[in-house]
């Protein structure tokens, strides 16, 4: 969501823009992300339901995605992406895999997403 304090003059050298993102990105960018590993129509939801993913995959993955943080610059997007992982896990949209500390797993709650 973008939030304007002004209107942008056109003929103004500086211009300013406030961008605030909130848990209905999360949730979109992990339904785009869900969409993606389980394939157009779900088929691939028993092969999406066993991987596991790192923080840098996950965060990786957000800063190269249209729809997240591609159009914006480091060290920005990376404090971003970093940001929208640990929101994934606290909404509870990615969960610690109990097998293998530091990966991650999509939850039930992401998989209903697709």
């Amino acid at each position: 969501m973008i939030e304007r304090r002004n209107t942008i003059n056109p003929s103004s050298s500086v211009i300013t823009i406030t961008i605030s993102y909130s848990r209905a990105d999360i949730k979109h960018w992990m339904r785009a992300f869900t969409r993606e590993v389980c394939g157009r129509d779900g088929l691939l939801e028993p092969e999406a339901r066993q991987l596991t993913l790192t923080e840098l995959d996950f965060t990786r993955w957000l800063r190269s995605h249209p729809a997240a943080f591609y159009s914006i610059e480091e060290p920005w997007a990376g404090q971003l992406a970093r940001w929208a992982f640990t929101q994934a896990v606290i909404l509870g949209y990615l969960a610690e895999a109990e097998d293998k500390p530091g990966y991650y797993r999509l939850t039930p709650k992401s998989l209903k997403l697709q």
